[in-house]
């Protein structure tokens, strides 16, 4: 026969990853070097299982900046994302308190704008 079936993990199985392949696709196995390589995840490299929405907690804010008249704040996420927010998606984090404290400000709506982005 020219096709071969893979042994896959299941989750990639359940979304619909074809395991039979044309053998011109396939190529010799070669084994990792699991002493050099430990600790490896599958989940690293298929996320197919994990859900859309998996909550990522805020760690830090590490700048702000006005933006058309209104703040925003650099968030950075415990896996490491950074992106900016305004106001109203920070106002209830625990960090906007800490930054803010860090800054010397006790409200927000006292800061002058500016242009440029403020970091710590």
């Amino acid at each position: 026969s020219s096709t071969y079936t893979l042994k896959l993990p299941e989750a990639l199985h359940q979304h619909c990853i074809k395991l039979t392949f044309h053998i011109s696709w396939l190529c010799l196995h070669e084994p990792n070097d699991d002493l050099l390589f430990s600790c490896r995840d599958v989940a690293v490299f298929y996320n197919f299982s994990q859900p859309d929405e998996e909550e990522v907690l805020v760690k830090d804010i590490i700048a702000h900046c006005w933006r058309h008249n209104a703040i925003q704040f650099l968030l950075q996420f415990e896996d490491g994302d950074v992106i900016w927010q305004t106001y109203n998606v920070c106002k209830d984090l625990e960090v906007l308190d800490h930054y803010l404290d860090l800054q010397g400000v006790m409200d927000w709506h006292k800061w002058l704008k500016r242009a440029a982005a403020t970091h710590l």
